[in-house]
């Protein structure tokens, strides 16, 4: 009996495992470099060797925090998950399926890869945007540098109610910027003193964030707010 899918390390799919001392020089840890290829002989130790794994890594979070993380334990539990559900698919004779299994597995992995590649870009933008709003502090008489986005998505839910008359709320509907996380408005103005209601909403939706303003803002202070985004957000 085989596996009939690729079944990657947890390393693999968060790479800052693989280059720790931490982790590559410690013998309990080495769990988390197993892998298996489609076509490898059934490892009936696999799915312990993975349990193991999985309460290392949990009670390793405090000790590095920085490398161990919510997200890397997470994907040990599916990792076992994973092989629990390929075992069974294989020793209880469903190769007849299998193609459809093996699909449904494939998958599943892949779809967690797509998380935790969609979970690093949000965080990379997060450690960007720290770097920005310290030179923006201490750049006070410069041009404001804008901030990466990172929260997914479009805020136009978010921007409706903040428009002060229909034909705002219109055209604000219409606006579908379809931002990508770690990116920057396109032709950003740093000069906020001349922004009016429509550049203020066009960045609640690119940002799909809101910043804090209210519907009974007045325009004086939502750009109070932008400015505050923009020079103490993240820290």
């Amino acid at each position: 009996m085989n596996y009939p899918i690729n079944i990657p390390s947890i390393a693999h799919i968060h790479p800052p495992l693989a280059n720790n001392p931490n982790v590559l020089n410690v013998p309990v840890m080495q769990g988390v470099f197993s892998s298996k290829a489609a076509g490898d002989p059934l490892d009936m130790y696999a799915v312990r060797e993975s349990e193991e794994t999985v309460q290392t890594l949990a009670g390793s979070r405090r000790r590095l925090p920085q490398v161990i993380n919510d997200d890397v334990v997470e994907t040990a539990k599916n990792r076992v998950h994973l092989l629990r559900e390929t075992h069974a698919a294989v020793e209880f004779g469903l190769q007849p399926g299998l193609a459809g299994i093996q699909q449904f597995l494939q998958g599943q992995f892949d779809q967690l890869r797509q998380q935790f590649n969609a979970r690093f870009d949000e965080q990379q933008a997060m450690m960007y945007n720290i770097r920005i709003v310290s030179r923006n502090q201490r750049d006070i008489h410069s041009p404001h540098r804008p901030l990466q986005k990172y929260i997914p998505g479009d805020g136009n839910a978010l921007a409706a109610p903040l428009a002060v008359n229909a034909a705002l709320a219109q055209t604000i509907q219409e606006f579908q910027p379809h931002g990508i996380v770690g990116t920057v408005p396109p032709q950003f103005n740093p000069d906020v003193d001349a922004y009016q209601h429509i550049d203020i909403l066009r960045l609640v939706v690119f940002y799909n964030d809101d910043f804090g303003i209210l519907p009974g803002d007045q325009l004086p202070e939502r750009k109070r707010k932008i400015r505050n985004w923009l020079m103490e957000h993240l820290v």
